[in-house]
């Protein structure tokens, strides 16, 4: 038997103390006083049918799970009399009735159950048949896994994700918080381009052969940058300043929150705007201050990959500052920068605020901070963090 674990397709059994089949499994009826045993090709279980002949399908499914699937369940039988094979139509399957003329009867059957599909034919006394079962559930899949869920079933999806449902037979399907097109004979669900912060509900339903299934999402916007995985990728290695000159800056790998989902279809960009808060050399007390410098930002969104990092691992935004000559006092200031997000490039959102402070000492220390981390360089070169 498979493990608890293991999601099935359904097994064949004859009797629950000699084997375990999957699909295409060959039964033997004889007159009931009879009994036979059949080896499973390429396998070693061994089929048994009991006096009565009977077979049952052990649907299987995750651990305590009683959701229902759509199964199709197909048998073929032939006269062992004449040779001749009997018209599917005439077939019966357990309790479930009888077959289409195709050989099809449409099931729903809960996981983790056990259902008798002995086939029946009346007025024939002899005859072997052969059972086949297919299992159809609503089956789904996003596009990319989020960083801090693996799981290709999440129900949580960042604005914009494609969902991507596989073909169920005869369905007619409905989508709700999204769009749904045709997909290879399944359907692509497309989550909504912007969100509330709590999130949106949405959900996709199939109906198909009596049977009616939905999942249920929540499509989640970006809410800023995440400070767990948000990291300094190069500081020294990335700059050449010069012996003697006040400079500092960083590179670093930003990744949007909430990680939970992936917002791969999604682009950010920083809104250029003035510096404020400007204290000591920047101070701004007489009319002859030293102007505070502006924020001259990448102009062009920049697209976000499936695991929220801003242009990828590749990309970085460059946080640096300089200045020169070396000023006499202390000083620095802060960039309040506006953030936008968009998918719909007619479309654009705010997404928050976050702030750069540069700020030197009298020695010519510059240190940049940015996104809860820092760097510091002295005019001898010396830097903290090295990278």
């Amino acid at each position: 038997m498979p493990p608890a674990t293991m999601v099935t397709v359904g097994w064949l059994v004859t009797d629950p103390t000699t084997g375990y089949v999957e699909t295409n499994v060959i039964g033997l009826l004889t007159p009931p006083t009879e009994h036979a045993d059949i080896n499973q090709p390429g396998s070693n279980a061994l089929i048994r049918s009991s006096d009565d002949g009977k077979m049952s399908l052990a649907t299987g499914g995750p651990v305590g799970s009683v959701q229902q699937n759509l199964w199709c369940l197909s048998a073929t039988a032939t006269d062992q009399k004449t040779g001749l094979p009997i018209p599917a139509g005439q077939i019966s399957i357990g309790g479930f009735g009888c077959q289409d003329t195709n050989a099809q009867l449409w099931v729903p059957l809960r996981d983790n159950d056990t259902n008798d599909v002995t086939a029946h034919v009346t007025g024939v006394q002899n005859y072997s048949y052969t059972i086949t079962v297919n299992e159809y559930p609503l089956v789904y899949q996003t596009r990319f896994v989020a960083l801090t869920d693996p799981n290709p079933a999440r129900l949580n999806l960042g604005v914009g994700e494609y969902v991507d449902f596989q073909a169920l037979p005869d369905a007619v399907w409905s989508a709700t918080g999204g769009g749904l097109a045709p997909n290879y004979g399944g359907r692509t669900f497309t989550a909504a381009s912007n969100a509330p912060p709590g999130g949106a509900a949405a959900s996709v339903t199939a109906r198909y052969h009596g049977l009616t299934k939905t999942v249920n999402f929540t499509v989640f916007p970006p809410t800023g940058y995440d400070p767990a995985s948000t990291s300094i990728a190069a500081t020294s290695s990335a700059y050449a300043f010069l012996q003697g000159e006040a400079g500092a800056g960083m590179h670093v790998q930003v990744c949007i929150a909430p990680t939970s989902v992936s917002f791969y279809r999604v682009g950010i960009k920083e809104i250029a705007g003035p510096g404020t808060n400007g204290w000591g050399y920047f101070a701004q007390t007489a009319w002859n201050s030293p102007p505070i410098p502006d924020h001259s930002p990448n102009r062009n969104f920049v697209q976000l990959d499936s695991n929220n990092y801003w242009g990828g691992l590749a990309d970085y935004d460059d946080c640096h500052f300089s200045i020169s000559p070396t000023p006499p006092t202390a000083g620095g200031f802060t960039w309040n920068i506006p953030v936008v997000w968009q998918i719909d490039p007619n479309t654009t959102n705010s997404l928050c605020y976050w702030g750069q402070t540069n700020s030197f000492d009298v020695n010519g220390t510059v240190t940049v901070s940015k996104y809860g981390l820092k760097v510091t360089r002295t005019i001898n070169n010396v830097w903290n963090p090295n990278l």
